[in-house]
């Protein structure tokens, strides 16, 4: 495996995202702004209570239903934006029909491996901030494993193989991503709202909160791209700047 700097990290990631950041952006809203808006049509009351209680019940909101729809969505787009961008660098796209052969038979891994490794990482940060970040760092190539490698079920354990030689640059990556957006979230959160407060006026609450988790997901996209490019040392994979 090819060593590499946090540097070569940084400016790998931030070609990605010139190049492929703004369309991601935009999905990864569209998405967000569906799931907040299904919620608030389907689930009303639940919805109202969560946003009226923060610092709520934090299992029965990873575990509600709608919570769990949305995080199998943006699993699903994540990868599919990782494949997209794999196959304009490599000039390896295979023909439709195999794309959607390839995404049927690695969905259920895709979906399962990364919500589980997602809220592993966000109970570390909220609990100690290092261990979300090891975490963060141990399975930055998962989603390109899962969908470029198609190793099913395999992936993690070979996510951490590769990830373990680099672990110092990708925590210092995941940290320089993860930190601030942590102190952005805080910042714009809607307060709590009394009860009385209309759902069109929670639900527009809550478009800053999407956006700055589309970027989010857009940079740590980009992040994932770039340490998979060098970590493979596959030729073509890294960005022209």
């Amino acid at each position: 495996m090819n060593g590499f700097t946090f540097r070569d990290l940084v400016d790998d990631s931030a070609a990605l995202l010139r190049r492929y950041g703004p369309i991601a952006y935009l999905e990864f809203l569209a998405l967000g702004i569906a799931g907040t808006t299904l919620q608030v049509l389907l689930a009303p009351t639940a919805f109202r209570a969560r946003v009226s209680e923060p610092g709520g019940d934090l299992v029965a909101l990873m575990f509600d239903p709608l919570v769990l729809m949305s995080e199998a969505a943006f699993a699903l787009l994540f990868g599919i934006a990782c494949l997209r961008i794999w196959w304009e660098q490599t000039g390896a796209a295979p023909p439709p029909a195999e794309r959607r052969a390839l995404l049927a038979a690695q969905a259920a891994p895709l979906v399962v491996l990364n919500i589980a490794t997602g809220y592993l990482g966000y109970i570390g940060l909220l609990a100690m901030l290092l261990p979300g970040l090891l975490i963060a760092a141990l399975t930055t190539t998962l989603s390109p494993v899962i969908l470029i490698e198609r190793r099913g079920w395999d992936s993690l354990r070979r996510s951490v193989q590769m990830a373990v030689p680099h672990v110092f640059t990708l925590t210092a990556g995941w940290a320089a991503i993860l930190l601030p957006w942590l102190v952005l979230s805080v910042a714009i959160a809607p307060p709590p709202a009394p009860p009385e407060a209309s759902l069109t006026g929670l639900w527009l609450a809550w478009l800053l909160p999407d956006a700055a988790g589309a970027a989010l997901t857009a940079v740590s996209l980009c992040l994932t791209m770039a340490a998979y490019g060098r970590i493979t040392g596959t030729e073509g994979s890294r960005p022209s700047r």
